[in-house]
Formats: C-alpha cells, sequence, structure tokens
C-alpha cells in the first residue's frame, strides 16, 4: 500500500512535469499529477471489478471498475499500469496486451486531486481466483457484467467509485458484450 510520503510526480495543466512531491502534499494542495487505470474485461462482456481496500484513504471498501495508481517520478503512463498490474493483481502482461484508449483530465469536486487519468483496457479471461493482492490496494474482485457496471456508475450508486468517463469508455468498448 502507497504511504502519504510516497514522491509523486507533480504536472502542470497541460500534463507536462514540475517536480516530484509528497502524496499527502500532492493530496491536500490540489496539485495535478497523474495517475493510470486499467480495465480488466474477458470476452463475455465482464468487466473484473475491485472491492478497494478497508485500509485506503479515499473510498475504503467501496466497489471500482478498474485497476491502478500513481505514476512516480521518472515512470512514464505505460510502465506505471504494468507495475500497479502486477502489484495490485500479481498480473504480469507485455505491454502490447494493454490497449490505450486516451488520457482524461479529471478536476475532482469533493476531493483537492486533480488527476491525468491514462486509462488502458486488458483483455484476460483469466480465473480471478488465482489473483494475489499482495500490495493491500484490493480487499477482493469479481466479474460484473458490463451493462451492470454502467448503470452502478452512471447512477451514483452507493459504495461505487466513479469519475465521469466510465460509460463513455464502456460504450466505446464494441468488443465487450453489454
Amino acid at each position: 500500500m502507497s504511504t502519504k510520503d510516497e514522491l509523486l510526480l507533480v504536472v502542470d495543466e497541460h500534463d507536462r512535469p514540475i517536480e516530484p512531491l509528497p502524496r499527502r502534499i500532492v493530496h491536500t494542495s490540489g496539485a495535478w499529477h497523474r495517475v493510470v487505470h486499467i480495465w480488466v474485461v474477458n470476452g463475455s462482456g465482464e468487466i473484473l471489478c475491485q472491492q478497494r481496500s478497508l485500509a485506503k484513504d479515499l473510498n475504503p471498501g467501496w466497489w471500482e471498475a478498474c485497476f491502478g495508481g500513481h505514476v512516480v517520478p521518472g515512470e512514464e503512463y505505460l510502465g506505471a499500469a504494468l507495475r500497479e498490474l502486477r502489484e495490485e493483481l500479481g498480473l504480469a502482461v507485455r505491454p502490447a496486451e494493454l490497449k490505450f484508449w486516451k488520457v482524461y483530465q479529471h478536476r475532482s469536486v469533493r476531493h483537492a486531486n486533480n488527476e491525468f487519468q491514462a486509462v488502458f483496457v486488458l483483455r484476460w479471461g483469466g480465473d480471478p481466483s488465482l489473483l494475489t493482492f499482495s500490495d493491500g490496494e484490493v480487499e477482493q474482485v469479481a466479474w460484473k457484467p458490463a451493462a451492470e457496471v454502467r448503470e452502478r456508475i452512471a447512477s451514483h450508486a452507493a459504495q461505487w467509485v466513479g469519475v465521469s468517463y466510465e460509460p463513455e469508455l464502456i460504450d466505446e468498448m464494441g468488443w465487450v458484450k453489454a
């Protein structure tokens, strides 16, 4: 699990690097920084969702439709996505297996947490019981139908994390059945 003293790369409003600062400062000052979101989907129209660790500082125990985390100084978006999959799920994939969707600029209205979110999609049909949650970020995972996930996020369902791009992404994933 990350710590409040973990260094994050602060960027300007155009996603250009400025300097590394401790996570606690970045998250309380509203400084722009980079994160990655990785959506894991299968060929049956399901999304691998996670229940966030009960020890998380934001939305503990809530469900979300992606995995990921912060981009650290000296790291690019793709490298961070590969690292986060290994850390959060014990899943090692080749760079070519991750499909880049886009970088989304998210200004939080609830928290001082302004992010550039690089969104990737991984098509994976494995057994979730074989995944390992060794970094303390994930409580459990479950496959959920894409249509159900879209509805929960769009309706701001209780105990679900959403930032706003999710319905658009689910609609654009034509190879994932809804």
